[in-house]
């Protein structure tokens, strides 16, 4: 007790007091100053460093000294009845007392007078891209991704909602204000910062901002070595989620600093590559994919083990081939070398368990195994675009339901609802599930979003073609689109010219993929094909559409010549010249043991299918045993009752679900019959040799000429002509 009572004789509890509170009311003011006048996060390290040093020098000078009227004296000189130390200890009182009243103003002011987070309220956030203030504005792409590593980290959180990359980057650029983004994206809080690159040096502004008051609440400025970026991205992390006040543990929070993350690489030039290449990846266009593949393939070479860009690589394989950009044949031999390189490793990381899903699902015909491999991908990575979009597809794939993959496509569209591809993909849905109300609201929101994207073309014909049937509007759209065009939509805008009576003009659109020395495109021929059958069918005394097409035949290859002829004959039901056609094919090496979903967009496939459609149930159907697999697969996908009027007639009639007087039953509907991938087909479904009602029952040549052809002769003089003429 003794010592307690000298220590308070000797003031050394009120000096520790004091020079706690000073302490702490200049770190609050490097806190707030630092940002502005771009102080290193070391500065403040530093004085808290040496703030925490000077304490117990603080103390021992305290003790060891004391203030008498001849001046500073060690106190053991001085004589306790002469000593003035509660004289000092009085003046020191004052120093306490305005140290607390400056403390409790600051206080005050920052509880009253700045925002403070309401814990009750959902936390939400967008992270903007980095801004590149670089002096030749190298860095876009480093940017970039620094803004997407911090919100794929943060979307782990549970207690964080997090807007995903594609609505947070579509403000690219744009002089939207704060409060006008996150209005848009429906959030309270944005990231938002810039990176300067000068020499290996790094400098990286981030700052968390109040929506609706354009509080800053946060901001803080890191210097850093280049090779340290993925620590700054931890760190970065770990900071904002401070701020946001959640409580978190830092080890819940970012990983081991200095560690570098499964499938990453610590090559700086690679990962710019791998950045850039992702992006060009994004925006699903031939040449974007296309320059996507050079840098992916540059970043490999630069790091053999960079894994993540062999697993984008293979994903943007799989575009190509979707988007019309290579050939399956092309591509498939690199997939699944890729896939070989992933599944050997004992990395875990998302991008490799979303190969394994699209692996499992579209080469092995593997859906449940497809779904294991995507929710892991998933839960490591829930803002990752492509993944969320396999993800959500999967139900769907799987065994159909369409409800499911809707519900997980709109929860997404509530955290992503600037994302293209997500509100495509709901679109399309609920039209094939003929949800009306929902299918315009999501119309609505495509036009909204990005009219210029080929995909959204698309999808808006699939709209008004397959629940308005208003071939005029399709055409329309397609016309008056801006931005480029896609084999697909280039292929849907032939057949809708051709189908609006304007002959001449789909000619000359089909005259520009029949004149390249490049392989055509499995819809381009398939067009071909369709459009010698429409002038063959309905346009016979049309001597210069025919004279048009046999100068285009002359351009084509012999190959693709004979698979044009053999998709016209398919859909005339010429059934001699396509048999005689397949049993050739059958006993050559181009055919595959079985078909999968990675060759089903090829004619090949398209006519071994409508010969085994045509020959079911026959016992000797060879056809039906090369598909018989994939259509095992795809079964329960075509058991729902949506997807009964959706193309899954002969499917389910193949797998003998349905009998034959079911399956015409099922097809007496437009939605049973109609095609936007290939649009005009359905005018050949009392002849085609995958679409003539079971080989034609008396129902549906009713139905044929009382619902499908007046369709077509609203807006075609020769089909109606024809129409007309029919018995």
């Amino acid at each position: 007790m003794a010592f307690f009572k000298e220590l308070k004789r000797r003031n050394v509890f009120k000096v520790a007091s004091v020079y706690l509170i000073t302490s702490w009311l200049i770190l609050q003011i490097i806190a707030v100053v630092s940002p502005y006048l771009h102080l290193p996060t070391l500065f403040g390290t530093i004085v808290t460093v040496v703030l925490s040093i000077g304490l117990p020098i603080a103390c021992i000078f305290a003790w060891a000294f004391e203030l008498t009227p001849d001046g500073l004296k060690f106190t053991r000189d001085v004589d306790k009845e002469s000593s003035i130390s509660h004289h000092t200890g009085n003046k020191i009182n004052y120093l306490l007392g305005g140290a607390l009243t400056l403390a409790l103003c600051f206080i005050g002011y920052d509880k009253f007078f700045t925002h403070q987070i309401d814990t009750e309220q959902t936390l939400s956030i967008a992270v903007l891209p980095f801004e590149d203030m670089s002096a030749d504005h190298s860095q876009e792409y480093f940017g970039d991704g620094m803004a997407e590593e911090i919100l794929n980290s943060l979307a782990k959180l549970p207690q964080l909602s997090v807007i995903s990359r594609t609505s947070s980057f579509a403000f690219k650029d744009k002089d939207n204000s704060v409060k006008e983004i996150a209005s848009a994206l429906g959030v309270n809080y944005i990231l938002e910062g810039s990176v300067r690159k000068s020499s290996n040096t790094l400098r990286i502004t981030a700052q968390l901002i109040e929506a609706n008051s354009g509080a800053h609440l946060w901001s803080q400025t890191y210097d850093r070595p280049l090779a340290d970026i993925f620590t700054i991205q931890d760190n970065l992390t770990y900071a904002i989620t401070q701020a946001l006040q959640l409580n978190l543990l830092p080890e819940q929070v970012i990983s081991q600093s200095g560690e570098t993350k499964p499938g990453m690489t610590t090559n700086q030039l690679a990962y710019d590559l791998f950045i850039h290449a992702r992006e060009l990846q994004y925006l699903r266009t031939t040449e974007s994919l296309e320059q996507a593949e050079q840098l992916l393939n540059q970043a490999i070479d630069l790091d053999p083990n960079f894994l993540t860009a062999k697993a984008q690589l293979y994903t943007v394989y799989h575009f190509m081939s979707y988007y019309g950009v290579a050939s399956v044949e092309n591509t498939q031999a690199k997939q699944e070398q890729l896939f070989n390189e992933l599944v050997v490793s004992d990395q875990v990381f998302a991008m490799k368990y979303l190969v394994i899903g699209y692996h499992m699902a579209y080469s092995k015909n593997l859906y449940q195994h497809a779904a294991q491999a995507v929710t892991v991908a998933a839960k490591l990575n829930p803002s990752d675009p492509i993944i969320q979009n396999l993800y959500t597809l999967l139900p769907n794939m799987i065994n159909g339901d369409v409800d499911e993959s809707i519900r997980r496509r709109e929860a997404r569209y509530q955290k992503d609802p600037l994302d293209l591809i997500n509100t495509v993909n709901l679109l399309s849905q609920t039209v094939y599930a003929d949800m009306k109300d929902k299918a315009i609201f999501y119309l609505e929101k495509l036009e909204q979003l990005n009219s210029e994207a080929s995909i959204s073309l698309t999808t808006q014909i699939q709209y008004y073609y397959l629940m308005e049937h208003d071939l005029k509007k399709a055409l329309n759209v397609n016309l008056t689109h801006n931005g480029k065009s896609s084999v697909r939509s280039d292929t849907q805008q032939i057949r809708l010219l051709a189908l609006n009576n304007q002959l001449n003009d789909a000619l000359t659109l089909l005259e520009r993929y029949a004149n390249t020395e490049s392989q055509i495109n499995t819809q381009v021929l398939e067009t071909f094909g369709w459009l010698k059958a429409y002038v063959e069918r309905f346009e016979r005394e049309n001597i210069s559409a025919k004279l048009a097409i046999t100068k285009l035949e002359d351009s084509l290859s012999s190959k693709d010549l004979m698979l044009v002829n053999l998709w016209r004959d398919s859909l005339l039901g010429n059934l001699d010249s396509v048999e005689q056609w397949a049993k050739g094919y059958l006993a050559s090496d181009a055919a595959p043991d079985k078909f999968n979903l990675t060759n089903v967009d090829t004619i090949e496939f398209g006519l071994i299918y409508s010969l085994a459609f045509y020959y079911h149930p026959n016992s000797n159907n060879d056809y039906f045993n090369k598909i018989e697999e994939l259509f095992n697969a795809q079964l329960p996908r075509c058991q729902n009752k949506y997807y009964i009027t959706n193309g899954c007639v002969p499917f389910l009639y193949l797998s003998g679900d349905i009998s034959q007087q079911q399956a015409v039953t099922d097809s007496l509907s437009l939605r049973a019959i109609l095609d936007d991938n290939r649009i005009g087909d359905d005018l050949f479904a009392d002849t085609s040799l995958s679409l003539s009602g079971v080989n034609i029952d008396p129902q549906f040549k009713a139905f044929y000429k009382e619902q499908i052809l007046p369709m077509y002769a609203k807006v075609n003089a020769p089909i109606h002509t024809a129409m007309s003429a029919a018995p």
